[in-house]
């Protein structure tokens, strides 16, 4: 399913963010454009701050718990998918 790479995609991604953030020292401006709309940004003169950036999504994602609240909504979404779509087979 889609969705379940979308999932992947963003904690791959946002696994990438924190291990650049690590290495990256002194405020070095660092952007990568990945797949699904995402890119990850660094450095301090960022409009809107580090992290993970989803096209979708305003802010970017710059912490664990930011990325689990993210990625939750998605899962909720996929589950109330499949119970609408079993109810409707039902029909």
């Amino acid at each position: 399913m889609v969705i379940n790479r979308y999932i992947s995609s963003l904690e791959e991604h946002f696994a990438e963010y924190e291990r650049l953030k690590k290495i990256l020292v002194n405020g070095e401006t660092f952007a990568n454009v990945l797949e699904f709309g995402m890119s990850v940004k660094l450095g301090r003169l960022l409009k809107f701050g580090e992290g993970l950036y989803v096209e979708s999504h305003k802010a970017p994602i710059s912490t664990r718990f930011q990325l689990e609240k993210f990625i939750e909504t998605y899962r909720y979404a996929t589950d109330k998918a499949e119970k609408l779509k079993s109810l409707i087979k039902s029909l």
